[in-house]
């Protein structure tokens, strides 16, 4: 009722198998996927008749034909071996030629729908419903190739090391840049830290003209005024200079 532009379908789903009764005779508890208007004519109009009442309908709603019981092979006793058996098996076929780290990928995505089911504040459009309910495509392709053994983090470190080290930055400065940058790589893996996720989200935003400017100095031209710029806007940052400085450096370098 609330975003019918968006709706393709309506789905229970539950580890246990339905008691309906079928318009075909068939037994309910056999069938893996059942569609309401599979069922007997009376049950789907006392369905109606409650839908109507609930939400004080004038009109018979039209989702028979889109609502759907599942059942799921997810036993609620074994569910984290069950989950990182078809995780893994999942990425194998999307990226059958890399390796991941299957255990940290499930911990990741396990947190980001613990934050997800337990935001509580109304929502008004899909477009909120999408940002604090769900988790896009692109969102999921990227927290696996996060976790990818390929470390393409350890090759970018090196890269931007190296670079530090030709603009003469000190040694204590780039030790303290590479314990952050040690330090952000694991805190970043906890989807359910807020704070942490907020910082990156508004220095993502701050850094995306820079990536259309051509960086020489790392330091100069990128590091000072995207610091200076969060700092005016952060003050009472929760993080040190350096970890700011390692996050801008990671999204930079996406």
């Amino acid at each position: 009722m609330q975003f019918p532009e968006h709706t393709l379908s309506l789905n229970f789903i539950s580890n246990y198998t339905y008691n309906l009764k079928l318009l075909c005779g068939e037994k309910s508890i056999t069938k893996k996927k059942i569609c309401l208007s599979e069922l007997e004519e009376v049950t789907i109009s006392e369905i109606i008749r409650k839908v109507i009442d609930e939400h004080q309908l004038k009109d018979n709603p039209d989702f028979v034909e889109m609502t759907f019981f599942e059942v799921s092979e997810l036993l609620v006793d074994n569910r984290e071996t069950y989950l990182k058996g078809k995780l893994s098996e999942f990425i194998e076929k999307q990226n059958p030629d890399s390796k991941y780290k299957v255990s940290v990928i499930y911990d990741a995505i396990f947190s980001e729908v613990k934050v997800k089911n337990n935001y509580e504040s109304d929502i008004s459009s899909f477009e909120e419903l999408a940002k604090h309910k769900g988790i896009s495509r692109e969102q999921f392709k990227e927290q696996i190739q996060m976790f990818s053994t390929d470390d393409e983090e350890q090759e970018r470190w090196e890269f931007i090391n190296d670079s530090l080290l030709q603009e003469n930055m000190p040694f204590s400065d780039r030790l303290k840049i590479k314990q952050a940058w040690d330090d952000y790589r694991v805190d970043k893996m906890n989807y359910a830290n807020l704070k942490l996720r907020n910082t990156i989200t508004i220095i993502s935003k701050m850094i995306e003209p820079y990536k259309e400017k051509q960086i020489i100095n790392l330091q100069h031209d990128l590091l000072k005024p995207v610091y200076n710029e969060y700092i005016s806007k952060e003050s009472n940052s929760f993080y040190s200079e350096y970890y700011i400085k390692v996050i801008i450096l990671m999204e930079f370098s996406k």
